[in-house]
C-alpha cells in the first residue's frame, strides 16, 4: 500500500512503454495521498525508471497538497539530472511547492 503498482520487470521489458501507457494505465495508476509516499516513489523511479513501466508524468498526484522538496537534489543526488515532463500532473490542490525542484539543475519542466 502507498506505492505505485509495478509490473513485473521482465514484462515491462517486453512491452513498449507506449502500449503500457495507452492500454494498462487505468489498471495500474496509483493515487498518491501523502508527500512521503510520493517522495519514496520518486526516489525509486530515479533509481530505476524502467521498473515502473510508465512515465512519472502520468502519476496521479491530485490529492497531494505539500510538494515542498519532493525533487530536492540535496536529499537525493540522482535528482540533479531529473528532467521529465510533469505537465500532466494535476497540482491544483497544492498549497506548498517551496523548493520543489531544489538543486535539479537539469529540470526545465
Amino acid at each position: 500500500h502507498g506505492q505505485p503498482q509495478v509490473l513485473d520487470p521482465v514484462l515491462c521489458s517486453l512491452l513498449p512503454r507506449s502500449v503500457v501507457e495507452k492500454n494498462l494505465m487505468p489498471f495500474i495508476t496509483h493515487v498518491f495521498t501523502s508527500k512521503e509516499d510520493l517522495i519514496r516513489a520518486v526516489d525509486e523511479y530515479v533509481a530505476n525508471p524502467s521498473a515502473f513501466c510508465y512515465r512519472i508524468g502520468l502519476w496521479d498526484v491530485s490529492q497531494i497538497t505539500d510538494f515542498s522538496n519532493v525533487f530536492d537534489a540535496r536529499r537525493n543526488p540522482r535528482l540533479r539530472r531529473f528532467n521529465e515532463d510533469l505537465s500532466e500532473w494535476d497540482v491544483s490542490n497544492a498549497t506548498n511547492m517551496t523548493c520543489m525542484f531544489s538543486g535539479c539543475s537539469s529540470f526545465n519542466g
